[in-house]
């Protein structure tokens, strides 16, 4: 491969891989966000008069986007290319330095390519997740307002 066209494909690579943990870090700062938004409307609904079915269901939801905000977390595995090992490899084969570079640019595209499924599967927890928490805190707004008017 052509000198130029490699260093211009390995600025490409660094730039998906930056773009792929802001989008990973970005999803998990909305879910945190919304998830905290439900729980201070979910708070006072349990405070309220009695427990009614929709304040359970409210507390159920908030549950379930906990849960999604965890398993985001856990799914996090945004991997990035390991120079240290290529370069203990290259010492210890004996590598040129255009050697050296190729095995770099392969790790980096592995790591590109591999992070790829975990931002799908992130982006689609964290949609699930700000839904079930929009769903958690309408539900506890609602049991507000319904104990409010006394029914």
């Amino acid at each position: 491969m052509h000198r130029r066209l490699q260093e211009e494909i390995e600025l490409a690579l660094e730039r998906s891989l930056a773009r792929q943990r802001w989008r990973v870090d970005g999803a998990k700062v909305v879910m945190i966000f919304a998830a905290a938004a439900a729980a201070s409307l979910v708070g006072p609904a349990l405070q309220s008069e009695g427990a009614t079915r929709l304040t359970t269901w409210s507390s159920i939801m908030l549950a379930l986007a906990t849960l999604g905000l965890l398993v985001a977390i856990v799914a996090d595995r945004i991997r990035d290319p390991d120079v240290t090992e290529a370069l203990a490899d290259a010492k210890l084969h004996g590598w040129s330095d255009q050697e050296t570079a190729d095995e770099l640019f392969r790790r980096l595209y592995k790591s590109v390519t591999f992070n790829e499924s975990v931002v799908s599967i992130v982006l689609w927890v964290s949609f699930a997740q700000v839904a079930l928490s929009a769903i958690s805190g309408t539900l506890a707004v609602l049991a507000m307002l319904t104990d409010a008017s006394g029914g």
